[in-house]
């Protein structure tokens, strides 16, 4: 069936965002506890402030979930896979990606329901084409799907376990899904007719470019429940919404361009502001940043954490616990920046 929406539906998103306000001010000066997850990639917080994302094991990766306190939840795999990631959980739900098949030689989406993994199916039932879930509500996955070089963004019924269903483009070849709010608008990318690559927004009928006439390449990486957009238009950041438009940040001082990667139900965003690591000198490092109002600010300044480099950003909890990647004296670690305000048991530092 058409990938649509009821017009109240679309309707009521609209007076939300219409009334909503990003009142940032509550989180200004905020004090962070850190939280050491060890050396695990970390994709994506949850709901609940807890991390997903996978284990890594030598030259491979098992998807699993990070809970305070406990160890590592592990998901296990699709069968024949050996490699697994989590990129998203929600309400119970995780969604992410898993080799499988003969050899384990193809990538298919899969969700995680009462500790069982199952995969979510390819375009036209083919197990031979590849799919991926990026992101979910409580009734939706959405994701990519189809041969790496002509995947078009698609969206699974996790209630009624249809799909995939793959959503129109921009006009061009291929696109992605990445980020689905609770009324399901998703945003992603998409090539143009022209053959660019806009960030994209899927709501009521035809998608909408969000960076018309942009030059350069552009992509969505998150949105909220407000329907404000965050992601990277060209070099610099961006926060997108319909009663503002397109708004860019730069970067850090001294970089070369920056992302946004999340976005909370109260607008406070994060992200990455990239280094060029130039010789001759000694490289230095990406750095995890955050967006509250239209101040970007550096996370490894917020937070006195001797010997760690937070480089990467990657989610941010309703409560505004933040989880992200980096290094604890040169090695890889992941991490989470717990508000003081929070359960300060779930943290040390």
């Amino acid at each position: 069936m058409p990938y649509t929406r009821s017009i109240r539906t679309w309707v009521a998103s609209l007076v939300l965002l219409l009334l909503s306000s990003l009142d940032t001010t509550s989180w200004a000066g905020i004090e962070y506890q850190l939280m050491d997850l060890g050396m695990v990639r970390l994709t994506d917080v949850d709901e609940h402030g807890n991390g997903v994302g996978a284990v890594i094991t030598g030259a491979t990766f098992q998807a699993a979930v990070f809970e305070s306190g406990q160890p590592p939840q592990l998901l296990g795999f699709l069968p024949g896979g050996t490699i697994s990631q989590a990129n998203a959980a929600f309400e119970g739900r995780i969604v992410g990606e898993s080799r499988t098949g003969d050899h384990g030689l193809v990538t298919h989406a899969f969700v995680v329901e009462n500790g069982i993994m199952r995969d979510l199916g390819t375009l036209g039932g083919d197990p031979t084409l590849e799919a991926s879930a990026t992101n979910l509500n409580a009734t939706q996955a959405l994701g990519s799907c189809g041969p790496p070089a002509s995947a078009v963004a698609c969206v699974w019924d996790l209630v009624a376990g249809t799909g995939p269903e793959a959503l129109p483009t921009l006009g061009g070849p291929w696109a992605h899904g990445l980020a689905l709010n609770a009324v399901g608008v998703g945003v992603g990318d998409s090539t143009t007719a022209d053959f660019a690559t806009h960030a994209t927004l899927w709501g009521l009928g035809a998608p909408i470019d969000l960076t018309p006439g942009l030059d350069t390449g552009s992509r969505a990486y998150d949105i909220n429940d407000a329907n404000v957009v965050v992601g990277q238009a060209g070099s610099e950041a961006f926060r997108w919404s319909i009663g503002d438009g397109l708004e860019t940040f730069g970067t850090l001082p001294g970089d070369v361009f920056s992302r946004l990667v999340a976005i909370n139900t109260a607008g406070v965003a994060v992200g990455t502001s990239f280094s060029d690591s130039p010789p001759p000198g000694p490289p230095r490092p990406s750095r995890a940043i955050r967006v509250m109002g239209d101040t970007m600010e550096d996370l490894n300044t917020l937070v006195k954490a001797p010997g760690w480099v937070f480089q990467f950003a990657m989610g941010i909890s309703p409560q505004g616990i933040i989880g992200g990647n980096g290094t604890y004296n040169g090695q890889p670690r992941a991490w989470l920046l717990i508000p003081k305000h929070q359960d300060k048991d779930k943290a040390h530092k």
